[in-house]
């Protein structure tokens, strides 16, 4: 819930990573047209208190550090987790007639200190209800370098929080009700190098509130039914915006899982999600996958899904100058279309004993209306009072296609130990 910079989560306290290859936009909307990938954190022990602490120092110079705290009883559970990253950047001497030696240092990578904090809480009124929320704050300050003379501050800010209440409801039906808010704040100013002149601020601000409702039930004989609906609010302002910025989307998705044939055999996983959205009107994107239990040692496994993506905001509208040495223009570009991809998978599974399992799978996916950026213009010009030596926009391009194949081995050794090996192609 919420984003949360990857760094500052320990390994120790990481439960298991799960991975969908594959468009999953059906489920999970926009921003999964190619996969997701969800990090799942261990719950709070049944401990009064728990600690964490680490750190670690890089030959780069960087420092990352980071503490977890919690509590957990019968009724309640909750952690705290901050964090802390120090990097001193890359420096280098450049031309400066003003400076003695004639150069100054110069940050070519730039110098960052970013700051997290996050807190959740896990509450259980009854056996069937369970209720979780939490908030996040994350600082981030960075030190560039733009030319001989002048240094680029930049400071993000961004807060989120969600709740999320999960009933079980005649033991085969699950509601789940979700909401959560993200604020990001984007400032940037341009300074002599000597910190005697600070020069203009720029600043854009976005936001979005998410809410989402989900019905499951489990029937007979392994099946199960799920039906949601999806509301994103989102809106953005600044100074390289013209005016303010609004958008809704709404999405209604289905899924069913099916089983059939002795044991299971067969298992049939048809969806399919709505999405209207107030720029782009309707689109229906379907996902169809199965699997094939041969035998104990052998499976087949096929998907075809199609995924969207809707232009994010800054493609559309956000306004960038980019300063020496490149002088550009970026603009955003309000009549972008949404990207559409079709997806197919194809694997073969095999386990030739308990200890080994190998996987084989080919993919072909094909994209349309991709969102890039393109020169325009080589022509100079001047955009509130700054000089440019061409224009870039987003853009759509037509169409492209990436296909190949994956190949897994992955070996048990004892039960504590597994040796995983892989190629792509």
């Amino acid at each position: 819930h919420g984003a949360i910079p990857l760094n500052i989560i320990p390994v120790s306290e990481i439960e298991r990573i799960e991975i969908i290859k594959g468009p999953a936009s059906t489920l999970y909307g926009s921003d999964a047209m190619g996969g997701l990938i969800n990090i799942i954190t261990k719950k709070p022990l049944r401990k009064p208190i728990s600690l964490h602490i680490g750190q670690k120092y890089y030959t780069t110079k960087k420092l990352d550090g980071n503490v977890l705290l919690g509590h957990s009883n019968s009724l309640f559970s909750f952690n705290i987790l901050a964090g802390y990253t120090w990097y001193e950047g890359f420096k280098e001497g450049i031309s400066h007639a003003g400076s003695p030696s004639g150069k100054r240092n110069a940050y070519k990578l730039p110098k960052e200190i970013n700051k997290n904090l996050r807190t959740n809480f896990f509450f259980m009124p009854t056996d069937n209800t369970k209720i979780e929320f939490g908030a996040g704050l994350s600082l981030i300050d960075q030190d560039a370098t733009l030319n001989s003379s002048m240094d680029w501050f930049i400071n993000d800010q961004r807060y989120d929080g969600y709740l999320l209440i999960k009933h079980v409801l005649f033991d085969d039906i699950v509601l789940k009700l979700s909401s959560s808010y993200e604020y990001f704040k984007h400032e940037t100013q341009k300074y002599d190098n000597d910190w005697s002149v600070y020069h203009e601020k720029r600043t854009y601000n976005y936001e979005n509130l998410e809410n989402e409702f989900q019905f499951k039930w489990f029937l007979p004989n392994g099946h199960t039914f799920l039906l949601g609906y999806n509301l994103l609010l989102e809106s953005m302002t600044g100074k390289d915006v013209e005016g303010t910025k609004n958008g809704k989307t709404h999405a209604a998705f289905l899924q069913t899982i099916l089983k059939f044939m002795k044991k299971k055999k067969l298992i049939l996983v048809p969806g399919i999600r709505f999405t209207y959205n107030e720029n782009f009107n309707l689109d229906i994107s379907p996902k169809i996958s199965l699997r094939y239990n041969m035998n104990e040692e052998f499976a087949i496994r096929a998907t075809y899904g199609q995924g969207y993506k809707t232009p994010s905001f800054k493609n559309m509208y956000y306004s960038f100058f980019h300063s020496a040495p490149s002088n550009f223009w970026l603009r955003g570009n309000p009549d972008l279309k949404p990207e559409k991809s079709h997806s197919i998978n194809f694997s073969l599974i095999t386990n030739p004993t308990k200890q080994i399992q190998f996987e084989g799978t080919f993919y072909y996916n094909w994209i349309k209306n991709i969102i890039t950026t393109e020169e325009i213009s080589t022509a100079s010009g001047v955009h509130e009072g700054k000089n440019y030596n061409g224009i870039r926009e987003y853009v759509n391009k037509n169409k492209a296609y990436t296909t190949g194949f994956e190949l897994e081995l992955t070996t048990n050794i004892g039960k504590r130990i597994f040796f995983m090996v892989g190629y792509v192609y």
